[in-house]
């Protein structure tokens, strides 16, 4: 229970640090605000799904 208990902790340690810098990021060198990275945060599937669509035209007139 011990040894679950550490890597849960771990987990959340790891996941507030990455969310932390991640923030420090978007705001410091991007100048976004919260509600602006959140934002950025739901869209970024349809944004995937676009740059795929994007590439496969390209390679596919190349």
């Amino acid at each position: 229970m011990k040894r679950l208990q550490f890597w849960l902790e771990k987990f959340e340690f790891t996941f507030y640090f990455a969310r932390k810098r991640e923030w420090m990021l978007v705001s410091e060198e991007w100048k976004m605000t919260y509600e602006e990275m959140v934002e950025a945060e739901l869209n970024s599937y349809r944004i995937y799904r676009e740059a795929c669509r994007r590439l496969l035209k390209a390679a596919e007139e190349n």
